[in-house]
């Protein structure tokens, strides 16, 4: 899976990445510990929705990606987590 940046440079869906982008965003909330199985489980779904969107196209934009994540966040009732990660994104 390749990742469109908002530069416009593609850029190979890392995991690792988001895993951490998402531990940090739980670890600033200073109140929400997300465990490994917590961080895959969620990574999971990402994934999931992604191909499913996606289909046959490997390619997916960082906006698509980031209101997937949110919208995983909301779901696993992971709100304080999703304020921090948006509040971060909003940064970039």
């Amino acid at each position: 899976m390749e990742i469109i940046k908002k530069s416009g440079k593609l850029e190979a869906f890392d995991e690792s990445k988001l895993k951490t982008s998402i531990a940090n965003s739980a670890r600033d909330t200073k109140g929400v510990h997300l465990t490994e199985s917590d961080l895959n489980s969620i990574v999971k779904d990402i994934k999931n929705i992604v191909k499913n969107i996606r289909k046959d196209n490997e390619k997916t934009s960082s906006y698509e990606l980031i209101g997937i994540i949110n919208d995983v966040l909301k779901k696993n009732k992971f709100h304080e987590v999703l304020k921090e990660y948006m509040a971060f994104n909003d940064k970039k």
